[in-house]
């Protein structure tokens, strides 16, 4: 994977990544069809005593996918999706946690 990116502008964001396979999880059914689900990130290194609080936990709870497409960044295949992102409870739409 070349990066995972994400950008966002206010609650709307697109996340891009190493594509999975339809078999494994279908975006564009998923998006078709208005379901949510949640979004859970780790970033940073391993987790050991040496980097503690250096690892940060981003949770979205309820996130909807907005116009999956497929890409290619210097001839690496891409997959990109709209990321809407939804309160489940509230104002907890997103929840950072360092580790």
């Amino acid at each position: 994977m070349i990066g995972a990116t994400t950008a966002a502008a206010s609650r709307p964001a697109r996340y891009t990544c190493d594509p999975p396979t339809l078999a494994s999880f279908n975006a564009f059914t998923t998006a078709k069809a208005g379901s949510t689900g949640e979004l859970k990130m780790v970033h940073g290194g391993a987790d050991t005593a040496e980097n503690a609080g250096e690892l940060i936990e981003i949770n979205c709870p309820k996130v909807l996918l907005v116009d999956p497409q497929y890409g290619a960044e210097e001839g690496v295949l891409q997959f990109s999706a709209g990321l809407k992102l939804a309160p489940n409870s509230g104002n907890d739409e997103t929840r950072c946690t360092f580790l």
